[in-house]
């Protein structure tokens, strides 16, 4: 996920302008930008807020990654998917169908904060998101990473299934995308500054696994049928890798079926959305899994292997094989 790391620092540094839409409702565009606002204004307001964010990113990726790498010419990289022999096993290209979906939904969130309507706000999320995540895999292209178009087709992915949500609110009410992180035991041996140190821990796959959610609770919101206490649980499917990077001589890659607590449901129910506090950390949750919220039962695609995991990548677990 190095290129799309760039991506989620910006997502990181955003979204805290805005939160959920289902749990926070938009001011007017007079509310939020003044009787004074117009058009104009509201435009310039979002090009600035856009090319300060984007700035924020390269920058961070600049020195984290790109500085010590060097530039070169212009190179192809076909890194592949999800299969074995891949550099991540998949959970790179995993990351970018996260990163690009959930820095969507916070720009989209940013834009209607600075005074536009929803759709325009969903026109920009979404052009932002595309010319950004494709700006990062073009100056990629003149580093040794090359330019990997298999992250263009993820970061489409992500993309697309932010579209979907918003042109259909039942998708987005009943299906979500999370990412459980629990660093893995030698994430920070081989960087030393701080900048290195951020490009590695969001390269830290062996301590990721990727969660596509289906949520009883959106059935309220979508078709207005109470899923009673359903509510407090998610399903769906999970994939995470280990031993790809950081390097192990065994490399696993994990896909299954999870049950988990929806904490941000439970959240939401038991702190209300008033308050900002509970608010933040309910949209927090909808994004990230808490370590120890989830029962996944996942097999090992490279050996067969089985295994009941608690939430915390590749460990914490019960092996299902003799």
């Amino acid at each position: 996920m190095k290129k799309a790391a760039i991506v989620l620092a910006v997502f990181m540094f955003a979204s805290p302008l805005g939160a959920e839409e289902e749990q926070w409702v938009s001011p007017s565009p007079v509310d939020r930008a003044g009787p004074e606002s117009s058009p104009a204004r509201r435009a310039l307001a979002a090009g600035l807020v856009s090319a300060g964010i984007a700035s924020f990113g390269l920058t961070v990726g600049t020195f984290a990654w790109w500085k010590d790498q060097g530039y070169s010419g212009w190179g192809w990289e076909d890194s592949g998917l999800f299969g074995e022999n891949t550099y991540a096993g998949g959970s790179d290209k995993a990351g970018h169908i996260y990163v690009c979906y959930t820095t969507s939904k916070g720009m989209r969130q940013v834009y209607e904060w600075l005074g536009t309507s929803r759709r325009s706000a969903v026109a920009l999320s979404a052009g932002y998101t595309f010319l950004v995540s494709t700006a990062v895999e073009v100056i990629d292209g003149f580093t040794p990473n090359a330019f990997e178009w298999h992250d263009v087709v993820a970061n489409a992915i992500g993309l697309s299934f932010f579209l979907a949500g918003e042109a259909v609110p039942a998708i987005d009410a009943l299906f979500g995308l999370r990412i459980g992180y629990f660093p893995s035991p030698d994430f920070v041996e081989s960087r030393s500054n701080r900048l290195e140190l951020l490009g590695y821990l969001l390269d830290d796959y062996s301590g990721m696994i990727f969660f596509l959610d289906l949520k009883p609770a959106g059935l309220e919101q979508a078709f207005g049928v109470s899923p009673g206490p359903a509510r407090y649980f998610t399903f769906g499917i999970a994939y995470g890798t280990s031993g790809y990077w950081p390097g192990d001589p065994i490399k696993r890659r994990n896909l299954g079926f999870h049950v988990s607590l929806n904490v941000s449901e439970i959240a939401g129910r038991m702190f209300g959305t008033e308050r900002k506090s509970a608010n933040a950390f309910s949209t927090f949750t909808r994004y990230y899994a808490l370590p120890f919220t989830t029962v996944l039962y996942h097999r090992d695609l490279n050996h067969g292997d089985a295994a009941i995991n608690f939430g915390v990548a590749d460990r914490f677990q019960y092996s299902l094989s003799e």
